[in-house]
């Protein structure tokens, strides 16, 4: 296999600033005006090569390994996450006309060529290349590689547990290997699909077999009577979470969702850093997942008009979003610059877990259900399947000012008083009428015993 380096020096030729040129030999192949036309005319020649490309800044870029298969049909193979010009790997594919699958793309890669009309050739490319200078290239694979490799396997392995039971699961396998195939499709996703489906088949399994527990007996004897001892044994029952939405529920469950919602999208809130900045794409759904669960809240609230304290941890639960909404807005920032990628997105922990903030506002778990807010059939996301407790202590902020309360306890204590007042008025008339008795009493006695001394 041949060496070459594509060279970009504007000081030898500011009109040919791009270089084809060997290491080992002074002079360069050909100079060009661009890169792309560059890379474009030497890989119309078709060698087995080794080609390093430079950027604009002379930074190495990346690594691009042409080289023919058994069947005689060039493959490529381009690697720029090891070297530092920090280009975009699907740019740079596009820029060389090489498709995902390590071919080339031959109709535009026709067209190109016919575009690179201005360039110059310095040295034959037959007789340039120095003679018994092939080297062997060590092929280390990409981070991309050694996903794809890992999820292949899982799924291999989820076919092999799935192959065990009645059901026919070829539909969902084929849809996860045409995920993989899928250069664009989230990986990450697609992780979390197959865990999900393999807990789910391990769950089933499980409950299918029969769980004998045998109870350990002990005879105690004594006096000649015979006791029997029973230890009881508990299993803990296996459930299993699954998607609701949120419109089939009751209203009384309604309320406890949006509740739990609302204060957890407080501590996702919390979270974040002054100015996140992420993509445009995903800080819109984050933005819709809020705004659509505050409008649903806000339609139960209407409907919850003749019951206040329902109504009220409505109220609740709508001030709590919408101050969330107003943190999320001076906290979050969407970007047309940054490309939707979950490299790119904005990650929040939940349950111990880092998920991203577009997938975490889009449901809540409740009673051992999965609650999101449109179909299941619309649901973009996983199912999370740990279990959740029934209980929740929330605790809001009342946005209520204190002023009508202090009025409500002067009216209270002003009531009382005039209550109690004609109590109080028939004790002191009786008092009084009681001392004016006696004192006649007195005065009686005194004057019937004291008159004969007069």
């Amino acid at each position: 296999m041949k060496r070459l380096q594509c060279l970009y020096k504007p000081n030898k030729d500011k009109n040919y600033p791009w270089a084809l040129k060997h290491p080992k030999v002074d002079s360069a192949l050909a100079v060009f005006k661009t890169r792309k036309d560059a890379m474009t005319w030497f890989l119309s020649l078709g060698y087995d090569c080794a080609t390093w490309f430079q950027n604009d800044r002379k930074v190495w870029g990346g690594l691009l390994i042409a080289e023919k298969n058994p069947q005689g049909v060039m493959e490529y193979e381009l690697n720029v996450d090891k070297f530092d010009g920090k280009l975009n790997y699907e740019e740079t594919l596009a820029e060389l006309n090489i498709l995902e699958s390590g071919f080339r793309n031959d109709k535009d890669a026709a067209e190109s060529l016919s575009q690179v009309t201005d360039y110059k050739v310095l040295n034959d490319h037959n007789t340039y290349f120095p003679v018994d200078d092939d080297i062997i290239i060590e092929r280390k694979k990409s981070k991309k590689d050694l996903e794809i490799e890992e999820l292949k396997a899982k799924i291999l392995e989820l076919s092999a547990l799935l192959s065990s039971s009645n059901s026919d699961f070829s539909n969902e396998l084929n849809e996860l290997m045409e995920q993989l195939q899928d250069s664009n499709s989230d990986k990450e996703l697609l992780r979390r699909q197959i865990e999900i489906l393999k807990a789910r088949q391990e769950a089933a399994a499980q409950a299918e077999k029969e769980v004998i527990v045998e109870k350990p007996t002990e005879k105690i004897v004594e006096k000649e009577v015979v006791r029997e001892v029973v230890k009881e044994v508990y299993v803990p029952e296996q459930k299993v979470v699954k998607y609701e939405n949120f419109d089939d529920l009751c209203d009384k469950n309604k309320l406890k969702a949006v509740a739990l919602y609302s204060k957890k999208v407080e501590s996702f809130v919390e979270q974040l850093q002054d100015k996140t900045v992420t993509s445009k794409e995903d800080f819109n759904k984050i933005q819709n997942n809020l705004n659509h669960v505050f409008k649903q809240t806000k339609l139960l609230e209407e409907k919850l008009q003749d019951k206040d304290d329902m109504k009220k941890i409505a109220k609740l639960s709508l001030f709590s979003l919408s101050r969330s909404l107003e943190k999320l807005n001076d906290k979050l920032v969407g970007s047309n610059d940054i490309k939707e990628t979950p490299a790119t997105a904005v990650y929040v922990m939940e349950n111990d877990e880092n998920i991203r903030l577009a997938q975490a506002t889009s449901f809540v778990s409740f009673d051992y259900k999965h609650v999101g807010f449109v179909p299941e059939k619309d649901y973009a996301y996983a199912i999370f399947t740990n279990n959740v407790d029934n209980s929740k202590f929330l605790v809001f902020d009342w946005p209520v000012e204190t002023s009508s309360k202090s009025q409500e306890v002067v009216k209270v204590v002003e009531t009382e008083v005039v209550e109690k007042q004609p109590t109080e008025w028939w004790v002191k008339a009786l008092v009084i009428f009681i001392l004016t008795f006696c004192f006649a009493v007195l005065a009686t006695l005194v004057f019937c015993l004291g008159w004969p001394f007069i």
